[in-house]
Order: C-alpha cells, then structure tokens, then sequence
C-alpha cells in the first residue's frame, strides 16, 4: 500500500514539474529546429523541460533529435503510460513527432499549427499516429 501512494505521490510531483514548465513555454509558436521562446521544435521542447524540471533527478541529458530521443529510457506500452513518459508519433514516413506524457490521456508537446499546447492521446490524429512511449530514468 506504501508503494502504490509513493508511486502516485512521485507521479503527481513529476506531472507539477512538467506543467511548471509548461506555463513558461505555452503557445511558443513551433519553429522546425527552433530552441528559445521565438521558436522552438518538439523535441528541443523536450530536452528543454526534462533539462529544467528534472535537472536534479535527471540521470543523463536528454538528447537533442527526436531519432536520438526514441533510443532513450525503456519501452513502456500505452495501456502503462505514466507523467514524465515521452510519446512518440509517426506523423509521414519520414517525420516523427514527440511530446511528454502529463497523466488521464494528455500529454505537452510543440505542435506545428498551435505551438505549445497539450493535447490528448485520444484526439483521433494523434491515436492514428501514436507509435510507441520510453520511460526516463528521473
């Protein structure tokens, strides 16, 4: 009983530190290869909140690319997702998008047509397009 309210207390700091971070970058417009608040890309959005939020957790830097990204952590199904997980999604044959998972189907991420927003897993888009999760090691 211990374990599961140390879990669900430690997932509920981590989805606090994700959204914190969240505030600070919301509506940023997306830039494909932007890092700064004039422009950023998903997965620099990425390394930017695991290197803030979890910079005293965080075990190795989060890499730059979202190739890179996707070789990180270990494989967690979506039935398992937990906050701090990052999504991925195949968005064409070539194109891979990412986002951080926050908790009840939602996760934060760059989109092209919003900037920074959150989304949910359960928008038919991105269920079509989801493709696998990795859990860091925070």
């Amino acid at each position: 009983m211990q374990d599961i309210r140390n879990d669900s207390l430690r997932e509920h700091t981590i989805r606090q530190k994700i959204l914190s971070e969240f505030e600070r970058w919301e509506g940023v417009k997306y830039r494909f290869g932007g890092t700064t608040m004039n422009g950023i890309d998903c997965s620099s959005l990425m390394q930017k909140i695991f290197h803030s939020a979890f910079e005293d957790t965080l075990r190795k830097l989060l890499p730059r690319t979202t190739a890179q990204q996707l070789k990180q952590g270990v494989k967690t199904s979506r039935n398992n997702l937990k906050a701090g997980d990052l999504v991925f999604f195949r968005i064409s044959s070539s194109l891979r998008h990412v986002g951080v998972y926050i908790g009840d189907d939602k996760f934060v991420h760059a989109s092209t047509s919003k900037g920074v927003i959150i989304s949910t897993l359960e928008n038919d888009y991105w269920s079509e397009r989801y493709k696998t999760a990795r859990r860091i090691a925070l």
